[in-house]
């Protein structure tokens, strides 16, 4: 019979690094990590100020019901389509997605707050 054939893994197809903002109990660092997975940096990240609303986009409520998660935070980037807040209504859960990709610069609710149609749920510059 003949040998298995080894499984020899793919190589990267990215070109150029990649950088992510990463949160350790709280801080927050800023990783650049090379094609070949080799982490390149790591550096305190800063805290960026929220933008006052400048015409992007006011993530609202499409029913009423309680904020159950909240997944971004003030200065975040998000893209668009990302998950902003987990509501709950008649014990089902929904996901409320940015249409637009930006900065968060206001989330004025918190975790258990009832909110109505078309309550702001966050602001994205």
């Amino acid at each position: 019979p003949e040998a298995p054939a080894a499984v020899v893994p793919a190589a990267p197809t990215q070109s150029a690094a990649a950088a992510y903002n990463v949160n350790v109990n709280g801080t927050s660092y800023y990783v650049e990590v090379a094609p070949s997975g080799a982490i390149t940096s790591i550096e305190p990240a800063t805290v960026i100020p929220p933008l006052p609303f400048d015409g992007g986009e006011i993530v609202k409520a499409p029913m009423a019901g309680h904020v159950l998660r909240i997944t971004v935070k003030e200065g975040q980037v998000v893209a668009a389509g990302d998950v902003v807040v987990v509501m709950e209504a008649m014990k089902m859960e929904t996901e409320v997605r940015t249409r637009n990709g930006g900065r968060v610069a206001s989330v004025p609710v918190k975790v258990g707050d009832p909110v109505g149609p078309n309550d702001t749920l966050a602001i994205i510059n």
